[in-house]
């Protein structure tokens, strides 16, 4: 969490069971833990992708990387706990090429000339049915303003929370995949993808985003949650 103190300007390492640090945002406290590192197929893939991008990066000419600096620096992003914060350059370069990646879209290496604007996302019915224990289906029934960029559209899911969790961070979705969909008719998302074995008899929740990908510049829209319980 984000730490402000009119004693204390400044705080770094472990003290107790806290550490301090400080990034762009400024000075923040966290619970120390022992990090996991299941060394699941994700978590590769999504590491091989930050390297790869991080190099790309490195690669690119002065005058692109002066371009992606200058852009960072209008830019602002929001983190895993909804914080919004002023990218560097190389932060924005690797956002957006990783939005395209989600997407199957080819990388970019020159700095978008502006932000794209979205339309609205509209999904007015969603529910989850059983498939095949202990796998379920999730039936999103998107509006005709969706379904006219459905290449443009990605989905992301968590798995089941209790319902006593208000807040659910960006680290716990995993990308389903684009929507295919048409006006009208339901989508069937299998949760084998997403981590969590699902208990009818207990109440749960799943939660669903759903967003727009821009194909040439990599931005995306404002993520809409759908909570959905079973």
């Amino acid at each position: 969490m984000k730490y402000t103190s009119a004693l204390i300007t400044d705080a770094r390492n472990k003290l107790g069971g806290d550490v301090f640090a400080r990034n762009r945002a400024g000075l923040y406290v966290r619970v120390k833990v022992k990090p996991k590192n299941p060394q699941t197929t994700i978590q590769q893939s999504n590491r091989a992708n930050f390297s790869t991008l991080t190099k790309g990066f490195r690669s690119l000419t002065s005058a692109q990387i002066a371009g992606w600096n200058t852009l960072a620096g209008s830019s602002t992003l929001t983190d895993t706990l909804g914080n919004s914060y002023a990218p560097s350059g190389l932060q924005l370069f690797i956002g957006l090429n990783r939005n395209l990646y989600l997407m199957g879209f080819s990388s970019i290496t020159d700095p978008p000339q502006s932000k794209p604007s979205f339309a609205p996302i509209i999904v007015p019915g969603s529910s989850l049915e059983p498939l095949t224990p202990p796998l379920w289906q999730v039936l999103l029934n998107c509006t005709a303003e969706a379904v006219a960029g459905r290449a443009n559209l990605q989905l992301s899911a968590t798995a089941p929370q209790r319902p006593s969790i208000s807040f659910v961070g960006s680290s716990l979705y995993r990308n389903w995949g684009i929507y295919t969909g048409t006006v009208g008719s339901y989508v069937y998302w299998n949760s084998s993808s997403v981590r969590g074995a699902i208990r009818p008899t207990a109440v749960q929740l799943v939660y669903v985003r759903v967003r727009w990908v821009d194909p040439a510049t990599g931005y995306a829209s404002t993520p809409e949650t759908i909570a959905l319980t079973f």
